[in-house]
C-alpha cells in the first residue's frame, strides 16, 4: 500500500471540508472542524488555501447585542462556496439528445445549459461535432464571466482509458469514436473527465455509504437506459472490463436482457404510448405521468410488472455482491415511488427466503439528476487533486 504523504493528507482534509460545504450552503469554521473532525486551527489553515484560488464566499455572521456588554473580539464568518466566478461544465452523451450543462459552484444551473437538436437525417458524428462546435462557442462566452474548472463527459457505457473508446449498446454509432481526441479537437484542452453515466451517478450515495459503514453499495437506475455501479468501501467497483455491476445486462428466463424489459421507452409501451425515436426522456416521462393521471390502472400494471423484474433481477444481485444497501433511481415512477419500493421489497424479499437478510432499499432521495451530483464531485475531487 502507498504510504500517506502530507500532500496526500492535505487532499483529503481540503477534500472533506470542499464537501462539507457543498452540502451546507454556509458553515463557520468552528461548524466545520465539528464536522470534519479536524481542529479549528486545521480547518482555518485549509480554509486559508482554498481562500487564493477565489471559490470561497466570506459573509459576517450577525451577533445578537446584549444590553450592557460590548461584543469584542473577531466575529465568525458564514463561508459559502463562490457562485459567480466559477463553472462546472456536463455534457451528456447518454443518449442522441446530447446536452450542455453548466453549474455554478453550489450546483445552481446557469442559462447557458441547453439540449441539441438532434438532425435523424444526418450522420451520428456530424450530429456530435455540431453539438461540440456550439459547446465551444458557449463556453468561450462562459469563460469571459466564470472560470471552468473542469468538463465531465457522460457517456452510456463503460469507458476505455487506453482506446479512448466507449462500449455500450444503446449508441452504438459513439463506439466508434475516440472520445477525448475529439473534444481537444473541438473544445480545446479543458480538462475532460469521461464515465459512464451509473458510475457518476453512484458517487453521489459515498457519504450514504459511509454514514452507515456500508462496506457494499448497489446503485440501479431505469430511465433512457437501465445500468448499475457499486460502491465497495467507498470506491466505485469497476472490474476486468469495467461492467461491474451492470445487472441489466443480465437475461431474464425469456432470454431477453432486463435492460430491454425495463427501459423508459419499455415503460411507455406498457402504459400504451407509442415512443418516437424523437422523443426525449423529458418527452416521454411527461406522457407517462399524463397516463399515470388518465388511467391509473394501465399505468399501475406496467408498475408491478417493472417491479416484479427489478426484484428479480436484485436477487442475483444480492447473491452475488450481498450489498448492504441497494439505491433505486427510476424517475418514471416518481409519483407513486412508495408503492414501487415495496412491491420490489416484498418481491426480493420472497426469493431471498427467511434464511438471508434482504438489503435495505432506498429510492434516490435527490431531486437532482444523480449523474449530475456524482459528476460535480468526481470534478470536485480533481480539480483539489490538480491545485493542492
Amino acid at each position: 500500500m502507498k504510504p500517506m504523504d502530507q500532500i496526500c493528507i492535505r487532499r483529503q482534509n481540503v477534500t472533506r471540508i470542499w464537501d462539507l460545504m457543498s452540502r451546507n450552503p454556509r458553515m463557520t469554521r468552528q461548524k466545520l472542524a465539528e464536522a470534519s473532525g479536524l481542529s479549528l486551527m486545521t480547518v482555518t489553515n485549509l480554509i486559508d488555501c482554498l481562500n487564493r484560488y477565489h471559490v470561497l464566499d466570506f459573509q459576517p455572521m450577525v451577533q445578537p447585542q446584549m444590553p450592557g456588554r460590548r461584543n469584542a473580539g473577531r466575529h465568525a464568518d458564514l463561508i459559502s462556496l463562490n457562485t459567480t466566478r466559477h463553472a462546472w461544465v456536463i455534457l451528456d452523451l447518454t443518449d442522441v439528445h446530447f446536452r450542455y450543462c453548466a453549474l455554478s459552484l453550489d450546483l445552481a444551473t446557469l442559462p447557458s445549459s441547453f439540449v441539441f437538436p438532434y438532425d435523424p437525417l444526418r450522420d451520428y458524428s456530424l450530429n456530435l461535432k455540431d453539438f461540440l462546435r456550439r459547446v465551444r462557442a458557449v463556453m468561450e462566452q462562459e469563460q469571459k464571466t466564470r472560470e471552468i474548472l473542469g468538463v465531465a463527459v457522460v457517456v452510456p457505457g463503460p469507458y476505455d482509458v487506453t482506446q479512448d473508446r466507449v462500449n455500450n449498446k444503446r449508441v452504438e454509432a459513439l463506439n466508434r469514436i475516440n472520445i477525448k481526441a475529439l473534444l481537444r479537437q473541438e473544445n480545446g484542452l479543458y480538462d475532460y473527465y469521461v464515465d459512464e453515466d451509473v458510475k457518476f451517478s453512484v458517487r453521489a450515495f459515498s457519504d450514504l455509504a459511509t454514514q452507515h459503514e456500508c462496506e457494499v453499495l448497489y446503485y440501479l437506475y431505469m430511465g433512457e437506459g437501465v445500468g448499475g455501479a457499486v460502491l465497495h468501501n467507498g470506491k466505485v467497483l469497476r472490474g476486468l472490463n469495467a461492467v461491474a455491476g451492470d445487472a441489466a445486462q443480465m437475461l431474464t428466463p425469456d432470454g431477453t436482457s432486463y435492460e430491454a424489459n425495463l427501459s423508459l421507452r419499455t415503460f411507455a409501451r406498457n402504459c400504451g404510448i407509442d415512443p418516437k425515436p424523437s422523443d426525449s426522456w423529458e418527452d416521454l416521462q411527461a406522457a407517462i405521468n399524463r397516463c399515470a393521471l388518465s388511467d391509473f390502472s394501465r399505468y399501475q400494471a406496467a408498475m408491478l410488472k417493472s417491479a416484479e423484474l427489478v426484484g428479480s433481477m436484485l436477487h442475483s444481485v444480492s447473491c452475488l455482491l450481498d450489498p448492504s444497501q441497494v439505491v433505486i433511481d427510476c424517475p418514471y415512477i416518481t409519483l407513486y415511488q412508495d408503492q414501487f419500493m415495496a412491491h420490489i421489497r416484498a418481491r426480493l424479499s420472497t426469493l431471498l427466503g427467511s434464511e438471508l437478510a434482504a438489503p435495505q432499499m432506498i429510492p434516490s432521495p435527490y431531486a437532482l439528476r444523480c449523474v449530475i451530483l456524482g459528476a460535480t464531485q468526481v470534478l470536485s475531487h480533481q480539480w483539489i487533486e490538480r491545485v493542492i
